[in-house]
């Protein structure tokens, strides 16, 4: 990521030395005013537990902290239109829908 101009913004959950979660921002080096929130992931057994609103709050205070954060402006992401858990979330700190997408897939040839 670092070599296609991105700076990654990321934050880990752990339990007893293992990973149980993660998120990770990216911000583009060349256009800094719009901010990708990209994956967030929590494993199953862990679910249910806020560990997704503790890894996002934490990132968002790690991304404030970034001197390339400086010029940003909006941040986007992106979720399956069937997650509701992480829709609910994201909507619980601020996220609105703007845009929906439609993914079609077929063989190739």
């Amino acid at each position: 990521m670092h070599d296609q101009g991105y700076l990654l913004v990321r934050s880990l959950a752990c339990t007893n030395g293992d990973g149980i979660g993660y998120t990770e921002i990216l911000l583009s080096r060349s256009d800094p005013e719009i901010v990708n929130q990209d994956d967030t992931f929590v494993d199953k057994n862990f679910r249910g537990r806020g560990i997704g609103r503790a890894l996002k709050a934490a990132n968002l205070r790690l991304l404030m902290s970034v001197p390339e954060s400086a010029e940003s402006r909006s941040l986007q992401t992106y979720t399956a239109l069937t997650n509701e858990p992480m829709l609910a979330l994201n909507r619980s700190v601020g996220f609105h829908g703007v845009d929906t997408l439609t993914v079609l897939e077929g063989p190739l040839g």
